[in-house]
């Protein structure tokens, strides 16, 4: 009698970053590899546990990886063709952050998938002083290839909720086609094969239900943005005579074009970017042609474009425009775009004009009016110089940089947000010219000025103080790669005119008396 056993699933591997079996390259050049058009070589599960326990020691460009995937073809690294393909039986996990001690990867994993079978190895850049550590957790059943990102999204997002944002999951991991390292020890090596069950990733787990939710939710948006735009394309005047400057700008420009030039990255030859302000390596902005939408959190925070019902941002090249050039000020974005188009003369052949309008952030189009949309210079003070790089206005304090285009020799200016407004009103010192500082106002959400006179003393530290009063009263920081640092550099060398005498108690001081609300007599 034979003995029928089930076939051993196996995944597509190779050795180091170069390992390609593609045809051709990424910039169209035939594949000079012997490997060219071959399947990639595979690996199993128990050749992985035993690579856990005893992991080899050689260079990363050497280096073992794999893909949860069955599918091995020559495309394997495609995450196309791992999408249409691909059977995955794993979700992997990579965490470089918070240095991390494994019983805290463990506990995290479980709170998600309670008692999942789970491997977790350090990774071979890992030290005893800045742990860093991949883990694989097994499912019961394969996930198609059209499920895999999403659900690996799901699983990242409840794995940060579960331990407060201390687990910082790599969220490249998601894509299908993404390489997994496997055990190379380096300086530092710890792991732990923990036997508990296939992670059963039925129709009520949490991480489907989160899965889900998120599609709707995007789907949602989605269909918010192409409805937008529709009505707003709609609104266009039929007289070519009556052209506005964001219809005039948008036929000048595609939404792909402003994507490369702000720095974004794009995914391929596919519709998928990165924004510069993400901290993930995941393509979360799609062009639509005539529209885009992101489902990044950092561009959420930064205020890009405008927000979906579900948080989501969405916009035209218009939109774009506005927010890196200009600093999120719609009405100069239309001022200045009209100006340089020559839909309308120079600032300094106009005319006084009445009061600036300030567009809405879901109702743009409703400043038809041309001349009343682009009425008045912003109403902000001059900076302490022209290079000073900062600038704040109802959007928030913005931070100026400068590139050069390789191909024209333009110079692109990008306003980066910082946090929400902020004002230096005032340099504050005692009676005695010591204990200097800043009189700062923040407006909070509600729309409520609150103000904190900031002893100077704070910045010798590394902000953390400062940061943490801020937010208290209101604050809303930036998600950006360098805006905790900017927001120190904004508050120290801003230069108000103001200056005013602050005092540490109730009582007299000079010749007035001082009380919490009010000052008698005069100093």
């Amino acid at each position: 009698m034979n003995a029928h056993t089930e076939p051993t699933i196996a995944f597509a591997s190779g050795f180091g970053q170069s390992d390609t079996h593609a045809p051709f390259l990424s910039d169209g050049r035939p594949n000079p590899s012997k490997s060219a058009g071959q399947p990639y070589d595979v690996i199993d599960g128990k050749q992985i546990v035993a690579m856990i326990k005893a992991p080899p020691s050689v260079p990363k460009e050497k280096a073992r990886w794999f893909i949860p995937s069955h599918y091995s073809g020559p495309d394997a690294r495609s995450h196309d063709a791992q999408r249409a393909n691909g059977s995955f039986a794993w979700l992997p996990i990579d965490v470089d952050q918070n240095n991390l001690a494994l019983d805290e990867i463990l506990t995290a994993v479980h709170a998600v998938a309670p008692n999942a079978t789970c491997m977790i190895y350090s990774s071979r850049s890992a030290k005893p002083d800045n742990r860093k550590w991949r883990a694989l957790v097994p499912l019961r059943s394969k996930l198609a290839g059209a499920d895999y990102a999403d659900t690996a999204t799901a699983f990242y997002e409840l794995l940060e909720v579960a331990t407060h944002g201390a687990l910082i999951p790599d969220r490249a991991l998601a894509r299908p086609g993404q390489l997994i390292y496997l055990p190379n020890k380096g300086e530092f090596y710890e792991y732990r094969v923990h036997k508990g069950d296939l992670l059963d990733l039925g129709g009520h787990h949490a991480i489907i239900q989160h899965r889900e939710e998120a599609r709707a939710k995007l789907a949602a948006s989605l269909e918010f943005a192409r409805k937008d735009r529709e009505k707003r394309t709609h609104r266009r005047p039929d007289s070519s005579t009556d052209v506005k400057p964001v219809d005039h700008f948008n036929d000048a420009h595609s939404v792909a074009d402003l994507l490369g030039r702000y720095g974004y990255h794009q995914a391929g030859q596919s519709q998928d970017w990165r924004s510069p302000m993400q901290t993930t390596k995941s393509f979360a902005t799609k062009d639509f042609g005539s529209y885009w939408v992101s489902l990044s959190s950092s561009d959420a925070a930064a205020g890009v474009g405008r927000a979906t019902p579900h948080g989501h941002r969405h916009g035209d090249a218009f939109d774009l425009y506005v927010f890196h050039e200009k600093g999120g000020d719609f009405t100069a974005a239309v001022r200045d775009y009209a100006e340089e188009a020559g839909l309308r003369a120079p600032s300094e052949q106009r005319a006084a004009s009445p009061s600036p309008v300030r567009a809405k952030d879901d109702d743009r189009d409703e400043t038809a009016d041309l001349d009343e949309a682009m009425a008045a210079e912003d109403a902000e003070p001059a900076p302490p110089s022209s290079d000073w790089p900062f600038k704040v206005n109802k959007g928030g304090v913005w931070k100026r940089s400068e590139r050069m285009e390789k191909e024209t020799g333009r110079i692109i200016t990008k306003w980066a947000p910082i946090c929400s407004e902020l004002r230096v009103l005032a340099e504050t010192r005692d009676g005695d010219g010591e204990e200097w500082g800043r009189l700062l106002e923040v407006v909070d959400r509600d729309g409520r000025r609150k103000r904190w006179a900031m002893p100077m003393s704070l910045m010798s530290g590394d902000g953390s103080a400062i940061r943490e009063r801020l937010f208290s009263l209101g604050l809303v920081p930036s998600q950006a790669s360098n805006a905790r640092q900017a927001l120190l550099e904004y508050i120290g060398s801003a230069q108000p005119e103001e200056k005013v005498r602050c005092v540490a108690r109730i009582g007299w001081s000079g010749g007035a008396f001082v009380l919490p609300s009010q000052t008698i007599g005069v100093f």
